[in-house]
């Protein structure tokens, strides 16, 4: 039982949920990702940069084995340290976030990129370290939003009883981009709300008229 305002966005079959907790920093009231499982797990904020606060963070999803995913602020370096809100995972275990990339640039280093991106559901495929997470990304840093999936996996090394937890890869597709889907003319995903274990995703879309429509995209086979 939250005993602060607080949402839950997320629940898994085990009853581990998610989402985000309000409390006070800096004599301002601030939403931080919290995972429930009985107590309430405030999930960790990124490692901050000189001159640069961060206050938000948010879980809107979480997978059969306690994954978290969602967004929060991130100190990102763009030739001077700036807030960007990234796409996030907080594997089941840890509780600091691995920081996923942006859409639409094409920095080699996917820290440096200036977009924003907000992870908004996953399902756990081909191992319990293995996610395709969908979500929304911005084109750039203030303009028009695009639904993106990606295939995210982590790998460990343990040195002196310590757990390292390394996350790969950290670009995120356009799901409008022809290489990743096949949509009729005019049509725009602008979010990829959910996605299930067959990889249908389901999200906000703009059709050719330019009106909001929600849309259920859908693997296809395609013969030779």
């Amino acid at each position: 039982m939250l005993t602060r305002p607080g949402y839950a966005y997320g629940v898994n079959a085990g009853g581990v949920t998610v989402g985000k907790v309000q409390r006070t920093q800096d004599g301002v009231n601030v939403w931080r990702a919290f995972r429930w499982n009985g107590s309430v797990e405030e999930l960790a904020l990124p490692e901050s940069a000189p001159n640069v606060t961060l206050y938000h963070n948010t879980a809107n999803d979480v997978t059969a084995s306690g994954h978290a995913l969602g967004a929060t602020d991130a100190a990102v370096w763009r030739g001077y340290y700036t807030n960007q809100t990234r796409a996030c995972v907080w594997w089941a275990g840890t509780n600091g976030p691995a920081l996923l990339g942006t859409v639409g640039w094409t920095d080699p280093n996917p820290a440096r990129r200036p977009g924003r991106s907000e992870a908004l559901g996953a399902i756990e495929i081909g191992g319990t370290n293995k996610l395709l997470v969908v979500g929304t990304g911005w084109i750039t840093p203030t303009g028009s939003s695009r639904a993106f999936r990606q295939r995210v996996s982590f790998t460990t090394t343990t040195n002196q009883g310590v757990t390292t937890y390394h996350t790969t890869p950290k670009e995120l597709f356009d799901l409008n981009d022809p290489m990743w889907s096949v949509i009729p003319g005019g049509w725009t995903l602008v979010t990829g709300e959910d996605v299930n274990s067959g990889e249908w995703i389901v999200g906000l879309g703009t059709d050719g008229s330019g009106q909001n429509r929600g849309y259920v995209l859908a693997p296809q086979t395609v013969a030779p």
